[in-house]
């Protein structure tokens, strides 16, 4: 699973362990994971995201992956685009939506549920990169 998540951070200039510390918060890595607002697979897309970024199945583990990373990515350029360069700000947007994200400007100016999911997130990154190369 760690070499899925290296292919596709080397594809889109993602750190693959932020791709791997998202999916440990999303699903806890369930490939056939499902939230209750409709969210399916180990990155929990939901349908018109996956429909955006996803190709192929998002219960498979590369193509979650890779569209994980496609999506971050997209993000991250649409906020640079902005002046939003705060890499924590894209996990944002994959969370609370890009319209939402780009609303607040600032990690401290999105609401709450976000902060801590993204705090999360992010606490799960900083621990993968102390830990492992």
């Amino acid at each position: 699973l760690v070499n899925v998540f290296r292919v596709a951070g080397a594809r889109y200039g993602i750190d693959w362990r932020l791709l791997f510390a998202q999916c440990w918060k999303e699903s806890n890595f369930v490939l056939n994971a499902r939230g209750a607002a409709g969210e399916k697979g180990m990155a929990q897309f939901m349908p018109g995201t996956w429909e955006g970024f996803g190709r192929g199945n998002p219960d498979n583990p590369r193509d979650a992956a890779e569209a994980q990373a496609r999506y971050l990515r997209y993000n991250a350029n649409y906020l640079a685009a902005r002046g939003i360069t705060d890499p924590r700000m894209a996990i944002a947007a994959y969370n609370a939506g890009l319209s939402a994200a780009a609303a607040a400007g600032r990690f401290e100016n999105l609401s709450p549920e976000v902060q801590l999911y993204v705090a999360d997130v992010w606490r799960r990154y900083q621990f993968l990169a102390q830990y492992w190369r």
